[in-house]
């Protein structure tokens, strides 16, 4: 009889679950393979597999066929009892039903899928087969019939007989190959059918490259000449494999969605992609994929069809991925083809994709992924558009297709540069490409692109700039060429190995095609090369490719995209570290990753600002640009000159122009700020580089934003341009003179940074804004006090000024009441003031009116007259006045070219409150500015100026405002009862309140991080001793003082936990810069002593006092003393703790104050941390205070005594203490037991106190964490009691009274029985019979109940 288990293992092979099934086809194999089963079960189980194959019952087909290849591969000798079998079990018998015949066929097809599974064929080199000849043949002969007897396993059964030859070449059987194949007839399938069979062409093409790699591993061809003949004369012929490429797509679009693809596609890809002699497989490929196509894209083929067309679509690329790893020199010639000669095909995916509904957007998306797989090497996962466009609702914007960071591709898949452009040259061609969504669109780019090496680049940016040259110059065409170039030109500009040729590409044909045009039929094209050879830059490097031949666009094209693009790629660019200049910086960086064909590296090892919108050559790119400018003008005729017959039949026009009318006061301004940069940058002491980019970069932004349409944008730029001017003009002048030049420099550079700020805050472009922040970055060294200060009281703001705020606010809320309730309350003298004069108003106009009726006074006759002329058209009469209009059309065209009237909805009227609430928001948008910029400062020259102190102060105050408002928001929202307001109405809370809100609570939490981040550079022990000369010790006291005090108010305690802590932190800081100053002045203090914190302690004492005394002051109490825990616990353990907990009537505030020390003040010292560990006198007070107030919570009347515990006067209280307190005992005894022990009299007040402690506790808490802690402090501190041995030996314990003890004395003295005392006991029993538990006649306890 079999074992159980192997029974039971046998019943989950039939599981659905596939992990199930798996565990018990290895439980199968384990089974049989331990020492203990017999050799009967063996046979007994192949038995039942081979049977079991056959079975319909759930998955027992795959399950069994599983486990007969585990089987097979753990017994190997047992391949001959298999087939045995098989051949019993699964003979076709006449008078079978056809559901049993499909059983049969498909039970034996497992049974041959599980012996190649198992590796039976392979075996091992040098040694002979498990299978006779006449076997082999039974294996080939049986797969023949499974083949030729139902046409739904005819692809399995010749995929089986592929794996089985191959199994054979692996193993080195190759003369037994053609025994397998002896019942196929091979040669008739290939050469003598007309039409060809898919499924054998599988097995031919993986005859072919095992033959091959035979001949080419030196096997005699005498050894493989049984082999058939279509196979060793490569028989296959242009015609046939054509023919064999239709079938094969016909085949790819009838397999259903839900079937896996034809066996025989990889094997064809294989051998397409092969190298083989006398074999030109680009030579066939228009023929293969034209006949490809023809199969997958039938004629009037159904929707469902389509898709799995689309699949097939797929399935190729997936297959031809796959094939790239062995013959990764062919795919470049193979994979172009696939889109360039499958028009109709990618016509019908492009529609399915754009086409969200359609039955076959699904396929689709699933071609599309494989398709982007097969050219990047990723397998990747498909999104539907919906998905994609909800996560940027979200706020996520998406990157630059061509700056996100590509992920490595597959060795087999590297393309050239060559094939990436010639596919997405093949894709835009395409006539549907346009219909395509956008995502899509950038899916290809950035799959194409994202990997392109400079060469690369500088292909597809000269392609690009020749397509503009013959753009039309107008029509929709035009437009959508427009859009998609430069869109395109962005891309190749933002690339992360975009050299210096493209970028200045790409900005100077931005910059033409926005402000300039010819005009006539002839467009001028400029030469980089001729512009870089006449600026001085450095020409490309050898075999860099042709010149870059920049066009301009007819002057009457629209500029609106390319203006858009220039402005928005250059304030990418400057922000940035050039891809050049950063190799420059990291030398062989590119060359490494384009030989991995990674992302290039080198710009994540730049961690430098001094290069940021720079060229390789050191200057700047905005310059390069004004350079541009002047070259367009002056060489209007770039091109070479016509000959005059040329001439006469061109209509050239009259040239360049540009089409933007600029004042000639601004290109006088525009001459003399390039006049003066390049005098700056002549400069050769004083200024660094960095410093000279940062002055020159903010006029040259602002020189180009004076070429702005709106005449007051340019004139926005101007004024600060002529500012900016006058500082520079001197400049030149201050350093030729000579002497201090530094001090020189400070005092003409000062007012720069004032103009970048202002610059920055204000509204201007992002590229100007750019500009001004690097000046601010580079040139606060020179910045004035006065800049400062008003920026950090901009950001605080001004107190009246918000009185002022809410007082408007106040009387705007009763205009708008007032127009709807009619109010019966007192009038203020304003709204009296307003009705007299509307009474006023009323009476004058009843008056006049009056007269003139008393006059008799009529209107005027014009006013008839124009009534009269008014005439009234209907539909008809208006279509006869339009078309019979005499001039010529000219009213038809006017009145089709304009627009209704009145169409256009007028834009709402905003109330007064909401444009109090818009002028609020954009208050706090230019405070996040102005933050950024005190950031700024603060982290490059915090550490240099003096006044960073009073800067850190003012926006500590300002933190605390924002805070407060947004608090304070929420808060008067929570007061009103269901949004009432305080007079009862209704007062709806709108969404700019709680935009606003959000907005104050944005800008509380950016100038926390800003504060932490500036403290904590600054509490660093060599900064602080830095930083002590810039106040007098009295000066650091005053600030900690008044710190201190404003901490202890009303607005700190709600301001939240980050004013807290950056109050604190902040606190330290002066607190230390006091402790420096002290020591600098007084050298007989040691900067280590107790004495060299004096004004901290004092503080620091005050705040322990006031910690549970006054109101709203525990949080900061606490705040202020942890941030001293970590950077001087000496001082804190020098305070009186011990005194203040014994002193705290508050009990929140005395169990608060003895967690502090427990987890604060009682830390080991780590070892090698330097830090000096709790003094033994601080520990042994802490262990006696703690004793002490657990002894107090033992007595019932604790108020008014003079003992710890004074605060908890009720049992929950109480109950809380003693937690507290046990959980200090347990630190006191952790950090004990690393050190010397406790006193024997505090160890023995501490047992007696937790002994009493413990007994006092009901038997229902005897089981919590307080109990728990008292086992563990008496099984701690009792042996160090001394005589606490003889003690237990006197008595067995004091919490386990003895058990016999027939008679115990009352309170009174009397002796009671002892089955009086057993009756007691059962009232109170405890659950747990543990005598430990029991009560006990302490001492303490004793005397809490008298």
């Amino acid at each position: 009889m079999p074992d159980d288990n192997l029974l039971a293992q046998f019943h989950n092979l039939g599981d659905a679950d596939v992990k199930v099934r798996c565990a018990a086809a290895q439980g199968v194999r384990d089974t049989l393979l331990s020492s203990e089963v017999a050799k009967t079960e063996l046979a007994y189980t192949l038995r039942r597999l081979v049977r079991g194959v056959q079975s319909s019952r759930q998955c027992c087909r795959q399950g069994f066929s599983l486990a007969l290849a585990e089987v097979l591969h753990a017994f190997p000798q047992e391949l001959q009892t298999v087939l045995q079998l098989l051949e019993q079990t699964s003979e076709l018998q006449a008078g079978l039903r056809s559901g049993e015949q499909k059983e049969r066929l498909l039970g034996k097809l497992l049974v041959y899928v599980a012996i190649l599974q198992a590796g039976s064929l392979k075996g091992a080199k040098g040694k002979g087969l498990l299978l006779a000849k006449e076997q082999l043949e039974k294996l080939g002969s049986g797969l023949a019939q499974i083949y030729s007897a139902r046409s739904s396993l005819s692809a399995a059964a010749a995929r089986a007989v592929s794996d089985a030859c191959s199994d054979l070449c692996q193993g080195g059987h190759f003369a037994s190959v053609p025994e397998v194949l002896s019942a196929w007839s091979l040669d008739k399938k290939i050469n003598g059918a007309e039409d060809p069979d898919v499924n054998a062409y599988g097995i031919f093409f993986t005859l072919h490259l095992a033959y091959k790699d035979a001949l080419k591993a030196g096997i005699d061809a005498s050894t493989l000449k049984s082999w058939p003949a279509c196979v060793r004369k490569d028989a296959s012929n242009t015609d046939a494999i054509v023919n064999m490429a239709r079938c094969l797509g016909k085949a790819l679009a009838a397999t259903p969605l839900a079937e896996a693809a034809p066996s025989s596609l990889d094997s064809f890809c294989r051998w397409w992609l092969r190298e083989a002699k006398g074999k030109d497989a680009q030579a066939i490929q228009p023929k293969i994929w034209k006949a490809l196509e023809e199969g997958l894209f039938q004629e009037e083929a159904s929707l469902t069809m389509t898709a799995q067309a689309f699949r097939g679509l797929g399935e190729i690329g997936l297959s031809l991925q796959t094939a790239c790893s062995e013959n990764s020199g062919q795919v470049e010639l193979i994979l172009p083809g696939l889109f360039e000669q499958l028009e109709t095909g990618f016509g019908l995916l492009f529609k399915a994709l754009a086409w969200v509904k359609s039955p076959a957007h699904p396929a689709a998306l699933f071609a599309q992924a494989q398709l982007l797989a097969t050219v990047t090497g990723q397998q990747g996962q498909q999104q539907h558009p919906s998905q994609q466009s909800a996560k940027r609702k979200k706020g996520q914007q998406e990157p630059s297709p061509t700056s996100r960071a590509p992920t490595e591709p597959a060795p087999g898949a590297r393309i050239s540069d060559e094939a990436r452009l010639a596919i997405l040259s093949a894709l835009q061609r395409h006539k549907d490409w346009n219909r395509l969504p956008g995502n899509f669109q950038r899916q290809w780019q950035q799959a194409l692109l994202s990997h392109l090496a400079a060469p690369g680049l500088r292909s597809r940016c000269a392609e690009l700039l020749a397509g503009l040259a013959s753009v039309p110059s107008d029509g929709e065409e035009s437009a959508v060429l427009t859009v998609r170039t430069a869109s395109q030109l962005e891309q190749l500009a933002m690339h992360v190995r975009a050299p210096d040729d493209v970028i200045l590409s790409v900005i100077c044909m931005l910059f033409t095609s926005s402000y300039f045009g010819h005009e006539g039929a002839a467009a001028t094209r400029y030469s980089l090369r001729d512009f870089k050879a006449s600026v001085g830059l450095p020409a490309a490097p050898p075999g860099s490719g042709d010149d870059f031949l920049i066009p301009t666009l007819p002057a009457e094209v629209a500029r609106s995209t390319w203006s858009t693009k220039l402005w928005s790629t250059l304030g990418s660019l400057v922000r940035r570290t050039l891809p050049e200049a950063a190799e420059k910086l990291v030398p062989g960086a590119e060359e490494e990753a384009v030989n991995s064909g990674a992302e290039s590296t080198a710009g994540e090892f730049v961690r430098t600002l001094a290069f940021q919108g720079c060229l390789s050559d050191g200057s700047l790119l905005i310059l390069r640009l004004h350079d541009w400018w002047d070259h367009v003008l002056a060489n209007a005729s770039a091109t070479p000159k016509p000959s005059p017959k040329k001439k006469k039949r061109s209509d050239s026009g009259g040239g360049i122009k540009c089409i933007v009318e600029v004042e000639e006061a601004h290109l006088d301004l525009r001459r003399r700020a390039l006049e003066s940069c390049r005098s700056i940058m002549s400069i050769s002491e004083g200024l660094s580089s960095r410093q000279k980019n940062a002055i020159c970069g903010l006029p040259l932004c602002l020189s180009l934003m004076l070429l702005a349409a709106d005449a007051d944008e340019a004139q926005a730029a101007a004024e600060p341009l002529s500012d900016v001017l006058e500082i520079l003009v001197e400049l030149p002048k201050v350093v030729s003179k000579g002497g201090k030049i530094k001090k020189k420099l400070q005092e003409s550079l000062a007012s720069l940074p004032t103009v970048a700020a202002e610059l920055f805050v204000s509204d201007t472009g992002s590229f100007v804004r750019e500009a001004a922040k690097a000046t601010w970055r580079e040139l606060g060294m020179f910045l004035s006090d006065e800049t400062l200060t008003s920026l950090c009281a901009s950001v605080k703001g001004d107190e009246t000024n918000d009185t002022d705020a809410k007082d408007g606010e106040s009387e705007d809320d009763d205009e708008e009441d007032s127009d709807d309730v009619e109010d019966t309350g007192p009038r203020t003298p304003q709204q009296a003031a307003r009705i007299a004069a509307f009474e006023q108003a009323t009476k004058e106009g009843k008056a006049r009116q009056a007269a003139e009726k008393q006059s008799g006074v009529k209107k005027p006759k014009g006013d008839d007259e124009d009534e009269e002329d008014i005439t009234t058209l209907d539909d008809a009469g208006m279509l006869a006045q339009l078309l019979d209009d005499d001039d010529g059309g000219e009213l038809l065209e006017s009145f089709a070219s304009s627009g209704l009237e009145g169409a256009k909805a007028p834009a709402k009227k905003l109330t007064k409150r909401q444009q109090q609430l818009r002028r609020k928001q954009e208050e706090i948008n230019r405070k996040f500015r102005e933050v950024e910029l005190l950031e700024i400062f603060l982290a490059r020259y915090g550490e240099r100026r003096s006044t960073s102190s009073t800067l850190m102060k003012d926006l500590f105050d300002a933190m605390m405002k924002a805070s407060s408002n947004a608090k304070a928001d929420k808060a008067s929202q929570e007061e009103t009862e269901d949004g009432k307001g305080n007079d009862g109405k209704q007062k709806k809370q709108s969404k700019g309140d709680a935009a606003l809100r959000r907005l104050e609570g944005g800008l509380s939490q950016r100038l926390s991080k800003l504060l932490q981040k500036a403290l904590r550079q600054l509490c660093r022990g060599s900064n602080v001793d830095a930083v002590a000369g810039w106040h007098s010790a009295e000066e650091w006291a005053a600030k900690a003082r008044a710190l201190c005090l404003q901490g202890q108010g009303q607005k700190m305690a709600t301001s939240g936990a980050k004013s807290l802590e950056v109050g604190s932190l902040m606190l330290y800081f002066f607190c230390a810069g006091h402790r420096a100053a002290t020591v600098g002045q007084d050298s007989s203090k040691s900067s280590s002593g107790a004495d060299s914190w004096p004004i901290a302690e004092e503080l620091l004492t005050s705040l322990l006092q006031e910690w549970g005394g006054k109101k709203d002051c525990d949080q900061w109490c606490q705040a202020a003393l942890k941030a001293f825990t970590a950077r001087a616990p000496q001082l804190l353990r020098r305070l009186p703790w011990m005194e203040s907990i014994r002193a705290c009537r508050k009990a929140f505030a005395q169990r608060a104050q003895l967690t502090f020390v427990a987890t604060e003040l009682l830390r080991p010292a780590p070892p090698g941390s330097g830090q000096v560990a709790p003094p033994a006198a601080f520990v042994e007070g802490f262990a006696g205070l703690c004793a002490e107030l657990l002894e107090a919570t033992l007595s019932e009347a604790s108020e008014g005594s003079d003992r710890g515990g004074a605060g908890a006067t009720t049992p929950n209280q109480k109950q809380k203490l003693r937690r507290e307190a046990l959980l200090g005992l347990k630190c006191v005894i952790k950090l004990q037991q690393k050190g010397t022990q406790l006193p024997a009299t505090i160890a023995a007040d501490l047992a007696r106190a937790v002994a009493g402690v413990r007994d006092s506790m009901p038997s229902q808490q005897r089981r919590g964490e307080a109990y728990q802690l008292c086992l563990h402090v008496l099984r701690i501190v009792r042996p160090q009691v001394a005589g606490d041995r003889s003690e237990r030996q006197g008595s067995s314990s004091p919490s386990r009274p003895a058990k016999k003890q027939k008679q115990t004395v009352s309170s009174s003295g009397q002796a009671s029985s002892g089955s009086s005392v057993k009756d007691k006991r059962k009232k109170g029993r405890s659950s747990s019979r543990s005598p430990s538990q029991k009560p006990a006649a302490s001492p303490a306890l004793r005397a809490a109940r008298s």
